[in-house]
């Protein structure tokens, strides 16, 4: 028998002694006054019973005493208890035996306890071991949070001032305002003890400074967290499906969209709202554009429409919103005390405008080098931005060289075509390629998903440029050429049944009778179905 079975059997003994030789007296009601602090009477029964043990020693040995005085006054300490024991009241009464029964009993829950946390910790240990495998084989790992450069976490170079010489990625000096600490506060909170994962959304118009508002905040999470960036959509999945996603997490989504605007977007949303559901210190931090979050979480227009977005409007429903604005204009005066220092800040409070961040990451020289092109070969690579801006703002994020050579054609005027020299394009990628400011390209290379250098044969827009380009061309339609070049360059099945659509909404149903078929070809299930409906060909 053990000595937690022992001292809960000689309890009980007291309990009968006190019921059956005492009469009930000391009544377990004027023993539950006496200890200090007092217990309940049905406490001190639950005792008496040897169904609970007392949780501390004292008041164990006042209620003992009590019955003992009790037993003395009657004369019955000498008495046998029990026939079965041979043992006197007085011996299962004495002070010093419960003392003793109570140490062992507390070095034998100690030992438990322990025995306990140290089986704990050899689990957690297994599990973490066990993550770090499955973390291993992932393309996209979780590395220290302190590893991560803002440079490699998505911040745009900028420009280095007059007058100074550019030694690599220019990063000027941070000039935080309203929503930056209001970010700094939710990222510090969200990294406490005990809470639940939190999602984070940072959200603002191109080159507003969200992504360095996003790295800045991570200066209060602690040293201890891993971050990782997962490449894509299938990275991403590939990460929660392994279950690397640990505590002590932060999750980086700079430009989000690119993660659940695709077709595996609403299963990484859905994966991800598991993951937060979750347990243990978790931070998800996002950047989005305005419309890309609306595009996201706006309802279907009729009830009988399923959502594309039903999960990713969940998730982001429950996200921390920060929207950035525009400008500095009610922070100019820390940009003026920040520039005396700082060349870049300089350069850009010289342009007069308010929209530092723009003209930090060079966007007004972009969209200047677009309209306004200058050289033999401008105005073709002027064309090739056009076509670009184009295909992006219908969902094409990455440009085949073949399709932008093949459409841009249909830019160009007839004697602008005839002008053209034998080697026209090469000159239009040379100055659609190059480099603005020191800062960043109109087109620019799309680097591999994993391992290292460019994916060949494919440019993508820079970001202002997008942005710009749905400002500013969103009511043009594309030339002739263009869908043409989508039907003959363009090999993925998603993204001809997208083109289809697009052709077929501005009523060019020629094209999308020839998008559709090249997205047949190219394995679109739903491209066969729209023919079918609309009897382009036979089903």
């Amino acid at each position: 028998m053990g000595s937690s079975s022992t001292i809960l059997d000689d309890l009980r003994r007291i309990g009968m002694f006190k019921r059956d030789r005492l009469s009930g007296s000391p009544s377990d009601n004027a023993l539950s006054k006496a200890p200090t602090p007092m217990v309940s009477r049905d406490t001190v029964g639950a005792w008496l019973r040897g169904r609970r043990l007392p949780q501390r020693l004292e008041p164990l040995l006042v209620i003992v005493g009590r019955i003992r005085v009790e037993a003395a006054s009657r004369g019955l300490l000498h008495e046998r208890v029990d026939g079965s024991s041979g043992e006197t009241a007085e011996e299962l009464l004495d002070e010093s035996r419960w003392m003793a029964r109570w140490e062992a009993e507390q070095r034998v829950r100690v030992r438990a306890v322990r025995g306990g946390a140290e089986r704990h910790l050899a689990r957690r240990a297994l599990e973490e071991e066990e993550r770090r495998a499955r973390q291993a084989a992932l393309a996209d790992r979780p590395r220290p949070v302190r590893v991560w450069s803002q440079q490699r976490l998505g911040v745009h170079p900028a420009i280095s001032g007059r007058g100074v010489a550019v030694t690599g990625f220019v990063l000027p000096t941070f000039v935080p305002r309203p929503q930056d600490a209001q970010m700094h506060e939710d990222v510090f909170a969200a990294c406490a003890e005990g809470v639940s994962p939190q999602f984070v959304v940072v959200c603002g118009a191109s080159c507003t400074g969200k992504t360095r508002t996003a790295c800045e905040a991570l200066a209060a999470v602690p040293d201890d967290f891993a971050l990782i960036y997962p490449a894509d959509a299938e990275g991403l999945l590939a990460a929660l499906a392994a279950d690397a996603l640990g505590p002590r997490t932060v999750l980086w989504l700079n430009e989000a969209h690119r993660y659940f605007d695709g077709p595996l977007g609403d299963a990484v949303a859905a994966a991800l709202l598991r993951r937060l559901d979750g347990d243990g210190l978790f931070l998800v931090i996002a950047t989005l554009w305005p419309d890309q979050i609306e595009a996201l979480t706006t309802r279907p227009l009729s009830p009988e429409q399923e959502s594309p977005h039903r999960n990713a409007k969940d998730l982001f429903r429950q996200a921390c919103r920060i929207d950035m604005p525009l400008s500095f204009a009610d922070d100019f005066d820390a940009v003026r005390r920040a520039a005396v220092e700082d060349a870049s800040l300089a350069a850009a409070l010289e342009s007069g405008g308010e929209c530092l961040t723009q003209v930090l990451a060079a966007g007004p020289d972009l969209v200047r080098h677009y309209e306004q092109p200058a050289g033999e070969h401008g105005i073709y690579g002027s064309a090739l931005m056009a076509v670009a801006m184009d295909a992006h703002r219908l969902g094409l994020p990455y440009l085949p060289l073949p399709f932008l050579e093949a459409a841009a054609p249909g830019y160009l005027s007839d004697r602008q075509r005839s002008q053209a020299s034998p080697d026209w394009f090469t000159g239009a990628l040379d100055y659609a390629r190059a480099l603005i400011k020191d800062t960043t390209r109109p087109l620019q290379e799309v680097p591999r998903p994993s391992g290292m250098g460019p994916l060949p044969g494919v440019l993508r827009l820079a970001d202002f440029l997008q942005q710009h380009g749905r400002w500013t061309r969103w009511a043009r339609c594309p030339p002739r050429s263009f869908w043409e070049a989508a039907a003959v360059h363009l090999t993925s099945g998603a993204d001809l049944a997208k083109f289809a659509d697009a052709a077929w909404a501005r009523g060019r149903l020629r094209y999308a009778s020839l998008l559709y078929s090249a997205a047949v070809r190219a394995g679109s299930p739903e491209a066969r179905v729209v023919l079918a409906r609309a009897r382009c060909i036979d089903p």
